[in-house]
């Protein structure tokens, strides 16, 4: 599971996952790490985990997500943009992107 919480300065994470200081960095790393899948040739897909992040005030709130967001909007449902730039930039392209690395690795098809 892919979890790149962004550290609010006055307070401390409490979950598994790396810490980005920023949402341009959170769509990097995924940006790299969703690459290196495709770039595999053994993934068949992968996905967020978290869409929403959760509200901070609701009491009945995963306590390890009250202090760090997870999600791609937060929970008032606006987008984080540039995380979900990094991800339109490489989704827009993901199938181009397979059927190049599927050429590049297959190594068969010049030995006939």
């Amino acid at each position: 599971m892919l979890r790149l919480p962004v550290r609010r300065p006055d307070q401390t994470l409490e979950q598994a996952g790396q810490t980005m200081p920023t949402q341009a960095d959170r769509g990097a790393f995924y940006h790299h790490f969703s690459m290196s899948l495709i770039e595999s040739r053994c993934c068949v897909g992968w996905q967020w985990f978290k869409h929403l992040d959760n509200d901070p005030t609701d009491p009945d709130a995963e306590p390890s997500s009250l202090n760090s967001n997870k999600g791609v909007v937060t929970a008032s449902y606006e987008p984080y943009a540039d995380l979900f730039s990094a991800m339109g930039v490489l989704h827009t392209q993901a199938y181009a992107l397979c059927d190049y690395f599927d050429r590049v690795g297959d190594t068969t098809a010049d030995e006939g």
